[in-house]
């Protein structure tokens, strides 16, 4: 039975490495054919099964060159801390840089919001943001940004604000006040507090705290001097292909806020 046991482990374990294999294969071959979409979900799910360095850096490239340049930011700076022991130093050394030049393209928004409700749902675009952010500066890709906020169960507030490149905005949102017909404790009479419990009725808040802050592209492609590309073998507990991109660094972004009101009235 042990020895059963321990068979079928191996043939998962080779199962999963063919996976990942083939998986970076794949992207390789769209990233030639400048298929960035394609290329970043493949290395994207050979990372999540088979988490390797170089392919973390793959799908850093493609989420650049798909404008998904926070997530290309964090990748890289994972890929940098993955690799602090010293290995991999050109692709280290390309990071650097890679990560210098998207500062002139990350946008940074600062959220200001009046009448936000404790229990409300800050989103933008899909996900949910903590009220903790609020007044603080939050990288964003640009282009149209979706911002909601849901409060018991309605949406009371949704606008599409456009982010520019490389600049820090700041956005203001009013929200609708809440309702405040809740009955006082002084409306009601002790026959008709609950009997059974020594309990005490408060009157609910109609203003929210307001927290405000300001922070802040086949020949074409292979023969860029800023573009080089190295086909190869890469270890992904075991061997797998691998395509490696390094850019060349630019300019850091403008801070510069620039205020733009959305009312969710």
């Amino acid at each position: 039975m042990a020895v059963m046991v321990s068979n079928s482990e191996a043939q998962v374990q080779v199962s999963t490495e063919e996976l990942a294999r083939r998986l970076v294969s794949e992207g390789v071959e769209a990233a030639r054919d400048r298929s960035w979409i394609i290329a970043r979900e493949r290395f994207g799910r050979a990372y999540s099964i088979q988490p390797h360095p170089l392919t973390l850096y793959n799908l850093a490239t493609t989420q650049e060159k798909t404008g998904m340049y926070v997530e290309a930011d964090r990748s890289y700076r994972i890929f940098l801390r993955e690799t602090a022991s010293g290995e991999y130093n050109n692709f280290r050394t390309a990071a650097i840089g890679r990560r210098a030049s998207l500062r002139k393209k990350v946008a940074l928004i600062v959220l200001e919001i009046q009448n936000l409700q404790s229990k409300d749902i800050l989103r933008l675009g899909q996900e949910t943001i903590s009220h903790a952010v609020i007044g603080s500066a939050l990288p964003a890709n640009p282009g149209p940004i979706e911002i909601s906020v849901e409060r018991a169960n309605t949406i009371i507030m949704r606008q599409t604000k456009v982010i520019e490149s490389g600049l820090a905005q700041s956005i203001q949102i009013e929200l609708p006040e809440p309702p405040s017909d809740v009955p006082s404790l002084q409306a009601l009479t002790p026959s008709q507090l609950p009997s059974s419990q020594n309990s005490v009725v408060n009157e609910s808040s109609v203003t929210a705290e307001l927290k405000q802050g300001s922070h802040q592209r086949r020949k074409g492609l292979l023969s860029s001097p800023w573009f080089w590309v190295a086909v190869g073998t890469a270890v992904v507990a075991g061997t797998t292909a691998g395509l490696f991109v390094a850019l060349g660094p630019d300019e850091p972004f403008d801070s510069n806020l620039r205020p733009v009101t959305l009312s969710g009235r």
